[in-house]
């Protein structure tokens, strides 16, 4: 059966009898709530300093990464092209626990780097046009050195976890065999690009096939710009109060500072790397995001 072993939790506390029932209860009391806000993002891209400042919206239930977060044998299987399980955790779960955690509240934000990995399409067909996307964008050569510095890199037990398998079937950017075999490309910080690549691959595919669903795109380094904050908010049709947003402007928190493990500059020449990278994506008849442009 697909995704049979990633559906363990599918059990009489969460299936769809009890699913039915819980959304009879919570429907109705969530029904107030105007936008549910999520990030389509790579990761090491400022999520957690986002998710505070979302916190400062009016009325705004704010979150990380919540119960279930959706990574790990859920997003492989995803990936795998076994969707099941990501389906019925959405269904069954997660947007259970979105409802609950709305009631009361005029926004729900929640800053998880697996939406665009394993439930996007499960939130768009839930949350319909209430659904509001922010595409958080870091600089490519920025994340890709982070990720190798902490060594969970894509290929890793932590980076297939948290990240992507770079071998997965629903790969949208297919060069497993390049980085596996070609030695120009073996250095692990090749693996962390891909990653980068991959994932605004799939931003910009999620956004062609759904677009009634409002995104905007935000740069990293604009997290620490109350003009461009409030002017994202004023884009996104969201309430809230300009001194609360100025309070938080500019606080970053990085919750994985003691996982460091190298230092950036042993990966070598960075700026050169990418080039060669993106070099051979385009021999191997890859068109490069658009988003790519932003940081020209």
């Amino acid at each position: 059966m697909e995704g049979k072993n990633h559906l363990e939790h599918i059990t009489l506390k969460h299936n769809p009898l009890t699913a039915s029932l819980m959304k009879a209860v919570l429907w109705p009391r969530s029904r107030r709530t105007e936008a549910y806000i999520f990030v389509a993002t790579t990761g090491r891209s400022g999520t957690a300093s986002l998710e505070r400042i979302l916190s400062r919206l009016d009325r705004c239930a704010s979150f990380h990464e919540c119960y279930p977060i959706m990574h790990d044998r859920v997003m492989q299987a995803m990936n795998n092209q076994q969707p099941t399980a990501a389906r019925n955790t959405y269904k069954f779960i997660k947007a259970i626990n979105i409802r609950r955690s709305a009631i009361g509240h005029k926004y729900y934000a929640e800053t998880n780097h697996m939406f665009i990995k394993s439930f996007a399409d499960a939130a768009a067909e839930d949350l319909g046009k209430k659904l509001k996307v922010i595409h958080l964008i870091r600089e490519p050569v920025a994340v890709a050195k982070s990720i190798t510095t902490l060594n969970h890199y894509p290929g890793t037990e932590m980076g297939n976890k948290w990240y992507l398998d770079y071998r997965a079937p629903g790969n949208l950017i297919q060069i497993a065999d390049i980085l596996d075999a070609d030695e120009r490309f073996s250095h692990p910080f090749f693996k962390s690009l891909w990653y980068w690549y991959e994932i605004e691959t799939r931003v910009e595919e999620w956004r062609t096939r759904h677009e009634h669903i409002a995104v905007s795109t935000l740069k990293t380094e604009d997290l620490n710009n109350e003009k461009k904050l409030c002017a994202l908010f004023d884009h996104m049709g969201l309430d809230y109060d300009t001194q609360a947003v100025t309070e938080v402007t500019g606080t970053r928190e990085n919750r994985k500072l003691s996982l460091k493990r190298k230092e950036a500059g042993e990966i070598g020449d960075t700026d050169s790397m990418h080039e060669h990278f993106k070099d051979m994506l385009k021999k191997e008849g890859y068109r490069l995001p658009a988003s790519l442009s932003l940081f020209d």
